[in-house]
């Protein structure tokens, strides 16, 4: 039985159950907005694909708007279906989830729509579009993002929420590359591209706040699913719960003290920052094989590796042969890469190996299939279970307990206790037989044949 208030990680449901396809109404709506706005622009009828009151600008902002109600609707009709299924997920930490997967659905979406019109215009040459133009590649991004924000969020597990926060902070760094005015950022470091006060630095530093603040949030769920494991006997350390997720926490605040603090305003503190986000990511690493034990064993090799991986790009990085911008696309692709495995592990259900064992040296004569059901004698069919409730046994009166049988018992037992057709018996009177008159004869009363059930 699942734990009062954890969620069970085997539940899923199909996106079907969940009407994603609602998401098209609610696109008809951001497109009817979007056409509004466009048809508000003075001046010429023509927009322009990205810029200041552009048409990729607007439908950016409704897709965000429309992909985060949607997500956060399909998230709660999850946690909704699955406790009608019997389980127990109204922890408060859910309202959490919610919140955060809408909040990051809404992030994703509007940076795919800006991301798609800003390809476009590159591709274009800054071209400008008609309304109806605009109005028509609106609404198909939109629709898009948004049914794919419902489909993400309905299916939102644990290595879903860490896929979330990889598409977040991989769309916003990507973003901001394609629009910043400094094209040699990349000989410095990350960093560099949120030192410009225009689109591209407020986007690189509105990713690193965003994705620190979800990781933050994440911290809780990561909680949740040690405790869970550790209740249903596959994880020893008690410890491990509280632990991972302050370290975790501290992951996510030290990146978002990264975006708020940037590299030119005060590099001492976005130095220590940075320095914190990257022990506590190594605590990570080092108390994994301790504290994870009874896990898979399959993240402690993993652990391994990325350690390994993470020492040689510092060596390599130390010694000038790669710069720090792609020693920071390896920690954080292996950073997030860890997350991911210990995702997938914590969340997977192995039998315990002792009762594995336990039945594979059983001996045959014990290992014995299931008996037979019984079969009604009358009709010859598998009986079924009779259930009646305590209330309908006070309340119903003598010899009507035939009504509680199932249909095909309860026929069965009434023509059993009809008369017997053969009911006639020859025996002689009791004053003897009449000279020359045939042998009288008795009428027997009926005898009832008793019900087998």
């Amino acid at each position: 039985m699942t734990p009062p208030g954890l969620v069970t990680p085997s539940v899923n449901f199909a996106p079907s159950n969940l009407r994603p396809w609602r998401a098209l109404r609610a696109s008809i709506l951001a497109v009817g907005a979007t056409v509004l706005a466009l048809g508000a622009t003075p001046g010429d009828p023509t927009v322009p694909l990205w810029g200041h009151w552009s048409v990729g600008m607007l439908a950016a902002f409704a897709a965000a708007t429309t992909s985060g109600i949607l997500a956060y609707r399909a998230y709660t009709r999850r946690t909704e279906l699955s406790v009608a299924n019997g389980h127990d997920d109204r922890h408060w930490s859910h309202r959490i989830d919610a919140v955060s997967t809408g909040f990051a659905q809404a992030l994703i979406s509007g940076l795919l729509v800006a991301l798609t019109f800003i390809i476009l215009n590159g591709l274009t040459g800054g071209a400008h579009v008609t309304a109806l133009q605009a109005t028509v590649a609106a609404g198909i991004s939109i629709a898009i993002v948004s049914l794919i924000a419902t489909l993400a969020a309905s299916r939102n597990e644990t290595i879903h929420a860490v896929g979330m926060l990889m598409s977040l902070t991989v769309l916003g760094s990507l973003t901001s590359i394609l629009t910043t005015p400094d094209p040699n950022w990349w000989q410095l470091h990350f960093s560099q591209l949120g030192t410009f006060h225009v689109f591209s630095g407020y986007m690189f530093n509105g990713t690193l706040i965003a994705t620190g603040t979800l990781i933050v949030a994440f911290s809780f769920r990561v909680r949740r699913v040690l405790i869970n494991a550790r209740r249903q006997g596959r994880l020893r350390s008690v410890r491990a719960p509280r632990i991972f997720a302050i370290l975790v926490a501290c992951v996510g605040a030290n990146m978002a003290m990264v975006g708020f603090i940037p590299v030119n305003q005060q590099q001492f503190l976005h130095d220590r920052a940075a320095t914190g986000m990257t022990l506590s990511f190594a605590a990570l690493l080092i108390l994994t094989p301790w504290l994870l034990r009874g896990l898979p064993p399959r993240i402690a090799r993993a652990t391994g590796a990325i350690a390994v991986v993470l020492v040689i790009g510092a060596t390599v990085f130390i010694f000038g042969i790669i710069n720090l911008a792609a020693f920071e696309i390896v920690a954080f692709g292996l950073m997030f890469s860890w997350i991911g495995v210990f995702a997938t592990c914590v969340e997977t259900r192995h039998a315990p190996r002792a009762a594995a064992t336990q039945a594979e040296s059983a001996p045959e004569s014990a290992r014995t299939s299931a008996p037979a059901p019984r079969r009604d004698v009358a009709s010859g069919r598998p009986r079924r279970p009779v259930v009646v409730s305590r209330r309908a046994r006070r309340g119903a009166p003598d010899g009507s307990a035939a009504r509680a049988l199932p249909p095909d018992t309860r026929r069965a037992t009434m023509s059993s206790l009809r008369p017997s057709r053969v009911s006639s018996v020859r025996r002689p009177a009791r004053g003897g037989p009449s000279r020359g008159g045939p042998t009288p004869t008795m009428r027997v009363r009926p005898v009832a044949r008793r019900a087998v059930l």
